[in-house]
């Protein structure tokens, strides 16, 4: 009977091992989708300015490390006054 029970909680344990595994995964999915959501906003935030300030936008410059400024916090303001500089504007 010990063993029967100490193979009931090893089968639960490995059962509740991967319920988290995999809920840990769809929680780094879901995290993913927010974060290209917000880039998605934080980019067209970017273009807006970049209108604004010389009726162009951000299609007609040289690509940019637009996801890497994002991910290192840059206001789409900051962005759109580097890619100004960048550009002699």
């Amino acid at each position: 009977m010990i063993y029967g029970r100490h193979a009931q909680d090893r089968e639960r344990f490995q059962m509740d091992e991967r319920f988290r595994e995999r809920r840990a995964a769809e929680r780094a999915e879901e995290a993913k989708e927010m974060d290209d959501k917000q880039f998605g906003v934080w980019l067209r935030r970017v273009d807006k300015t970049l209108g604004k300030a010389c009726g162009l936008g951000i299609d007609d410059f040289a690509d940019q490390p637009y996801r890497d400024m994002f991910d290192d916090g840059a206001t789409p303001e900051e962005v759109a006054v580097w890619a100004l500089e960048g550009e002699g504007l």
